[in-house]
């Protein structure tokens, strides 16, 4: 490109061009905007000579176009040369769509080895591996903190939603995936913590399985504890054949304190040795027992949240993201509920099938929003699918959304919808506002039957059924 000072190379900051900006300095780190140019670093760090790069997230990220069935993730330091010794500051953005499937490959997760820091990072996906397996770290030597994980995860062993292989600091992390675990040991934030890793502030919400009968060290938060577990809570369903326990599943000279579960995840707090772990009957006790720094308590989820690395509390700052079919399904709980919750904000963060919570097989969905409770909030869809919708019920008010008096937009939608009285694809009844949705499958009904809306007193714009 040339002008009066010559030839002038253009380049992006988000890293268009071929080449990332920033020089991977404390002072100038590589800016991160976009699924190539993680792949760049990802290649800067594999190739050994960028290993300790620090590194920003500008942006939220897709990894779809990258990675898929046919294409596994690469981690980010995928060998012991190649551990990453940097700083990788996700600076409160999202990593979405993450797919590793390498049952027969180690170290596997966002990252590969971490020998660095890792912080202030959302990751969303599905991992599966060998040995030492984690949502956002195979294996941790350094300190992964202010991160969470939603999807699966799965492997041989050590398996956590989090951290595989802890030898670090997991510090204010947490994971609402699922968990799984052929061996031992698998925990829902991190699988095997040693004598020198510490696990701080850090809670699950994920289920937490071991599926063989030997498989032994199954916890809602520590799979196997040498080290330390502190601050720490479990409300996911914990279950495996030997030493299980809501918090830590085996511990052995490691120390467990002021930690607690959910009544009925598991048997015990420690599924074998000592430590302060505790049930509790319901989430309430779980607010009483973490208010104070570093948690927070979520009008919306109605448990304990993390202050600085704030799970969503349905908020216009901190909308409720959604990733999976169960967290939506607890999203229609909350709002139909009523209280906070029918005026949460969410936002859909990944295509979600729903023929896991509903079908002819199982129970119909129920809408989120009734005429006691409507829904207030605003519900963006950010352009994802919801698939395998099943509504058969003679009752009014029925589709994805039952009654709605704030905003349903950006959603497309697919099943079977029958119903009674006001019955669509996306909204039963609309007082609100539904904004560019789409419909597509079967909808019944007796009276006011539509295929977007069933009965409309609010505004319906740029929407279409086939």
């Amino acid at each position: 490109f040339a002008g009066e000072e010559g030839e002038v190379s253009l380049q992006s900051e988000s890293g268009e061009g071929g080449e990332l900006a920033g020089n991977g300095t404390k002072d100038n780190p590589y800016q991160i905007a976009t699924a190539d140019d993680l792949l760049e670093f990802a290649d800067k760090v594999n190739n050994h000579d960028q290993t300790s790069a620090w590194a920003v997230l500008t942006a939220d990220i897709d990894l779809s176009s990258v990675c898929g069935e046919s294409n596994s993730w690469t981690p980010i330091g995928n060998s012991e040369e190649s551990a990453y010794i940097g700083t990788f500051n996700g600076n409160g953005k999202t990593i979405s769509g993450l797919y590793i499937d390498s049952s027969d490959t180690d170290y596997q997760g966002l990252f590969g080895r971490v020998s660095g820091t890792v912080q202030n990072l959302t990751v969303s996906g599905s991992v599966s591996g060998y040995l030492y397996v984690g949502g956002i770290a195979g294996r941790n030597g350094g300190n992964v903190i202010n991160c969470t994980f939603s999807g699966s995860v799965s492997g041989l062993s050590p398996v956590g939603g989090v951290v595989g292989d802890n030898r670090g600091n997991v510090e204010n992390c947490y994971n609402t995936g699922s968990v799984t675990s052929s061996d031992s040991p698998v925990g829902g934030v991190v699988g095997y913590n040693d004598s020198g890793g510490s696990v701080t502030n850090c809670y699950n919400t994920g289920t937490v399985t071991g599926t063989d009968d030997y498989v032994g060290g199954v916890g809602g938060v520590v799979g196997y504890n040498g080290g330390s577990v502190e601050n720490c809570y479990n409300t996911g369903k914990v279950s495996g054949k030997i030493s299980v326990g809501g918090v830590v599943g085996d511990n052995r000279g490691g120390n467990v304190t002021n930690c607690y579960f959910l009544q009925d995840t598991a048997k015990s707090g420690i599924g074998s040795g000592i430590g302060d772990a505790t049930a509790v009957k319901d989430l309430n006790a779980l607010c009483e027992k973490f208010k104070d720094d570093p948690w927070t308590i979520s009008d919306t989820l109605k448990r304990p949240v993390l202050k600085d690395n704030h799970e969503d509390d349905g908020s216009k700052d901190h909308p409720y993201e959604i990733f999976t079919a169960t967290q939506l399904k607890n999203f229609a709980t909350a709002v139909n509920d009523g209280g906070a919750g029918a005026s949460a904000h969410a936002k859909l963060m990944n295509d979600i099938d729903l023929s896991s919570v509903c079908s002819a097989e199982k129970n119909s969905w129920t809408p989120i929003g009734n005429s006691s409770n409507p829904y207030s909030g605003n519900f963006n869809g950010d352009g994802h699918t919801i698939s395998g919708l099943y509504i058969d019920i003679a009752a009014n008010n029925q589709g994805l959304f039952g009654y709605v008096s704030g905003t349903v937009q950006n959603l497309s939608v697919s099943g079977s919808v029958s119903g009674n009285s006001s019955v669509g694809g996306v909204v039963g009844q609309n007082n609100g506002n539904v904004e560019d949705c789409d419909f597509t499958g079967s909808v019944t009904g007796s009276d006011h039957v539509g295929g977007v809306v069933g009965y409309n007193g609010g505004s319906v714009e740029n929407c279409y059924n086939t």
